[in-house]
């Protein structure tokens, strides 16, 4: 999918895992006493972009859901694959699954950190050609929900959100804010561009943003810039959380939806 506005498929995309935390009670011992455990629940896990190559993934592993929202390159491929966005998010997904099984206390910023690492790596040994600079690496978007003891952890890169529920029973939306003025940038031009031309095809508006949106990809990763699940470890020392109860007030249920697209 895209962290840049651009989806050049003009095809529209939902990935989402929808999750509950659960609290459970079970006696124990002559003199009964009750034990609680916080479990998360996967409702749903789907991901369909209607595109020929689906460049997002949806993971969850133990008490951990996931959705990677893969940018569309918006130059040469720098890997064989079906595209380099699909490569990334199946390699971070398997990463994050692995790092999981090894290790599940591992805390989210070095879960995150040693996903990057081992996608930076796995780039440097299967690249078909040398990159003009980070900016055509491979980058995607991200949110995590995990379960820590009696809390929900709640993590972002770039734009993907997480839906949830307050202590209050209202809606609220979790998301990091890093690349919204860049968004801002891209938008405000793409409007321009439509009220110019209002019959622009998608490949004219996608070739009239390219400048703009190679101008982003150069502040990806960049101290002023954005930060996303690519190639760059220092992006987890940038990563967006929230901890919550798992509990909310008296209901015994806590539910989210983590989604990009």
């Amino acid at each position: 999918m895209r962290h840049d506005l651009i989806n050049t498929s003009g095809s529209r995309a939902y990935n989402g895992i929808i999750v509950v935390a659960e609290k459970t009670a079970r006696a124990q011992g002559a003199r009964t006493l009750l034990l609680e455990t916080v479990m998360l629940k996967i409702h749903v896990a789907a991901t369909d972009s209607r595109a020929p190559i689906n460049e997002d993934a949806v993971g969850h592993f133990g008490d951990a859901a996931w959705v990677i929202d893969g940018a569309t390159g918006i130059g040469a491929s720098l890997l064989d694959a079906p595209s380099d966005a699909s490569w990334l998010a199946r390699t971070a997904d398997a990463a994050f699954r692995t790092l999981l099984s090894d290790d599940p206390a591992i805390s989210t910023r070095e879960l995150v950190r040693e996903a990057i690492t081992l996608c930076r790596d796995a780039l440097a040994t299967n690249s078909v050609r040398d990159a003009e600079g980070p900016h055509e690496h491979p980058s995607a978007a991200f949110t995590m929900l995990r379960r820590i003891g009696d809390s929900v952890e709640l993590t972002a890169l770039a734009d993907c959100k997480i839906a949830y529920r307050d202590a209050d029973g209202m809606a609220q939306l979790f998301a990091s804010t890093t690349f919204d003025a860049i968004e801002g940038r891209t938008l405000a031009l793409t409007r321009e561009l439509l009220t110019a031309e209002p019959e622009i095809s998608s490949a004219t508006l996608v070739e009239r943003l390219l400048p703009q949106l190679q101008a982003n990809r150069r502040q990806m990763n960049q101290p002023g810039g954005y930060w996303v699940l690519g190639t760059e470890p220092a992006a987890a020392d940038h990563l967006a959380t929230l901890t919550l109860p798992a509990r909310p007030g008296q209901d015994s249920r806590w539910q989210a939806t983590v989604s990009c697209g």
